[in-house]
């Protein structure tokens, strides 16, 4: 369990890289880390997750300034989540080194990446749906329980239905409704996932969003029917649950309508 939330905390520090790289196109791999406000090279004991921040009480080590807090929380929440998934598995906690488990773990840090870049920048980048599509790959030979032709139908509505709808708002509002990340971003997860569990993620998807604007009309938030609202983080927590739930949330959803 130690060495998951260790694993856990050093893939959300990289997470931090890539949440101020990507949506600048900057390479996630060179230069080294270094402060964005005065540009020192950090070493590496102002890297160590959590335990850099809290020593540092949350200032640089060079220039005092302040570093923000989603630095922190972006590690501890992708700690969390690693723990969380891995206790859904059988012997998880105790041995989560099985490709399956590492897949999820890599999936569930994917949709929190993408969640917090779309909510902060309106992008999904494209690496991020390129490495949750070849996550896919592996699995189609090592997991034998979804086969081939369902992650292309989980494909085809992930993607496809997004589209449509895109494209047919569009057409009635002459502006742009839902960005192409995140039919990129659903096309790979339906490839990963297959159909079942990706038309769980979009039909919670829009009710996940309404909750969203729900929580900016109560903080006070005027409602702007005109302002874009990310789509990206709806999709992925709808995803996130569908992928850990689907059984659970199928049975519930049909159970309302019925």
């Amino acid at each position: 369990m130690y060495m998951l939330l260790a694993m856990g905390l050093i893939v959300g520090s990289f997470l931090n890289v890539a949440l101020y790289r990507w949506p600048r196109e900057l390479s996630v791999v060179a230069p080294r880390s270094h402060c964005p406000h005065c540009g020192t090279t950090l070493a590496w004991y102002d890297l160590i997750p959590v335990l850099s921040y809290l020593l540092l009480r949350g200032h640089c080590r060079y220039c005092q300034v302040p570093i923000a807090r989603h630095y922190l929380w972006l590690e501890l929440s992708n700690a969390a989540l690693w723990y969380w998934v891995a206790a859904l598995e059988p012997l998880g906690l105790s041995y989560p080194f099985s490709w399956q488990l590492c897949s999820k773990l890599l999936f569930t840090s994917a949709l929190l990446l993408i969640a917090v870049i779309d909510w902060e920048t309106f992008i999904i980048p494209d690496p991020l749906n390129l490495f949750i599509a070849g996550l896919a790959l592996p699995g189609a030979f090592l997991e034998h329980t979804l086969l081939w032709h369902e992650r292309l139908r989980g494909a085809a509505w992930g993607g496809g239905i997004l589209w449509g709808i895109a494209y047919i708002f569009r057409r009635l509002r002459h502006r742009e409704g839902i960005g192409g990340g995140d039919i990129k971003m659903m096309f790979a997860c339906g490839l990963l996932l297959g159909s079942k569990k990706i038309l769980t993620a979009l039909t919670l998807a829009p009710y996940i969003a309404l909750a969203m604007v729900g929580l900016w009309w109560l903080r006070g938030s005027k409602p702007n029917l005109k302002q874009p609202i990310p789509f990206g983080p709806a999709l992925a927590l709808s995803t996130f649950l569908a992928a850990s739930y689907s059984e659970e949330l199928g049975q519930w959803f049909w159970a309302l309508l019925l």
